[in-house]
């Protein structure tokens, strides 16, 4: 049996990830314009924030439709073998195709309005989901390079600790050391005072 990869789709060069300011927001989790607050009762996620025309705006669709293609792909096998190859190499061309004039390839007849109107929203939806990869993976790699700032932060912390246990340690040793010191003058200077000799006064 295949063992299967699952693998991110493909990103569209035509859909730009947003810049994030710090500090980070989860997606959907505050509204843009409000301050950041770690003590405020986040908002419910609205995903028509993702939508505001300064970071999403669909794009066009006037690639024509591949039908030569298309007929040549057996989408049976896809969803059997679950070929995410195959589907990543498919995703542009199906995503951002213009289907508003497509004619029946047989009978050159008028395309269904309904079927039409699946297709876009198909497509929009798509559109939408790979937005959202990408405005994620942003996000991804602004914590990872939070992350790695926290942990080499703590590594400085840890360095300093073990600095700091030692220098204690090295204060510990050289106290003991002149309290010996300290306890060793005092027997010398008592032992000195008890070997001094009266001096006896003779009266006249």
């Amino acid at each position: 049996m295949n063992q299967v990869h699952f693998q991110p789709l493909l990103r569209n060069h035509h859909i730009h990830s947003p810049l994030f300011l710090k500090p980070f927001t989860m997606l959907g989790q505050f509204s843009p314009v409000a301050p950041y607050s770690a003590l405020s009762t986040p908002p419910p996620w609205n995903p028509a924030h993702l939508l505001q025309p300064f970071r999403f705006r669909f794009r066009s669709r006037t690639e024509p439709v591949d039908w030569r293609r298309l007929s040549a792909l057996d989408v049976e096998r896809v969803e059997r073998d679950m070929d995410v190859d195959v589907l990543q190499n498919f995703i542009t061309t199906v995503t951002f195709c213009a289907v508003e004039g497509e004619r029946c390839p047989n009978c050159r007849g008028p395309a269904d309005p309904s079927l039409i109107k699946l297709l876009r929203m198909s497509q929009l939806s798509t559109e939408y989901l790979l937005h959202c990869q990408d405005l994620l993976s942003s996000q991804l790699s602004g914590l990872e390079e939070r992350l790695q700032a926290a942990l080499a932060l703590v590594q400085r912390g840890e360095e300093q600790r073990a600095e700091l246990a030692k220098n204690l340690q090295e204060a510990k040793q050289e106290n003991r050391q002149r309290k010996k010191l300290i306890a060793t003058q005092q027997l010398l200077l008592q032992a000195s005072a008890n070997n001094y000799h009266k001096v006896v006064f003779l009266k006249s």
